[in-house]
């Protein structure tokens, strides 16, 4: 928040923690909502055929859920959002703009589209975004991740920065962000609650 402040001030950036453009910010949470609960569905009920649901690693108590799914909802997805769309989004797209070569590069970018509208900026940001989501150990040192988690990573993260510029607030990708969160490990405990 301190470099957002600085650079917000010393450059005159908006990083977005306006509401922005309301109409289009709440038709992105909607949406993603509905399909983030059809996912979910999906993927316990495949979980169950599969036989691999997995155990929690703590006691499935009224305080560690409610703990739990209070961390999902309240930090995880707008501190997250903040680092990985907000901050890095806004200082590449100026970056950017500055340095012609590249801006004209972004203007012929594939991705880049009225329908998909996939900034180099987006891409860049869920790049960093899935990187973070991979498990590093220095001491006995070891890289770990899960392809599954690395992909569902991506496309979360081009989601909530094409949210994030398309609605020009950080505001809805962390709704998106929390919700996502909070209902993946929700429907965990409901279907750890089924089982027992």
């Amino acid at each position: 928040m301190f470099v957002i402040a600085i650079t917000a001030k010393a450059l005159k950036l908006d990083f977005g923690f306006g509401l922005g453009d309301k109409k289009t910010g709440v038709e992105f949470v909607k949406n993603f909502t509905l399909i983030a609960l059809a996912f979910a569905l999906i993927w316990h009920l495949g979980a169950q055929i599969l036989g691999n649901v997995g155990t929690p690693d703590y006691p499935l108590n009224i305080t560690n859920i409610a703990g739990q799914l209070g961390f999902q909802l309240l930090l995880t997805g707008p501190s997250e959002e903040i680092l990985f769309r907000a901050l890095p989004i806004t200082l590449l797209l100026y970056s950017f703009r500055e340095n012609k070569v590249v801006y004209n590069f972004q203007q012929n970018m594939v991705l880049k589209n009225e329908r998909l509208n996939i900034s180099l900026e987006n891409v860049i940001a869920a790049v960093l975004f899935t990187l973070a989501h991979v498990s590093l150990s220095l001491n006995p040192f070891s890289v770990s991740a899960s392809w599954v988690q690395l992909t569902l990573s991506m496309v979360l993260g081009l989601w909530y920065g094409v949210a994030y510029q398309k609605s020009k607030s950080i505001v809805y990708p962390m709704a998106m962000h929390s919700i996502w969160n909070v209902v993946m490990v929700g429907a965990k405990y409901i279907h750890f609650a089924i089982l027992q």
